[in-house]
């Protein structure tokens, strides 16, 4: 999948272990919040 949107949508992609968004933002709890933090930490160095 990350292949394909980074051929036919010229996307940068990067695959990344749920389980080290878990442990780096949100304390290894899996919570959404984590992966929300992540999410916006990843657009704020986009731009």
């Amino acid at each position: 999948m990350a292949n394909y949107h980074q051929t036919a949508n010229n996307y940068k992609v990067e695959i990344v272990d749920v389980n080290k968004i878990y442990e780096e933002f949100g304390s290894g709890s899996k919570d959404l919040t984590a992966v929300r933090d992540f999410v916006t930490r990843l657009n704020a160095a986009e731009n």
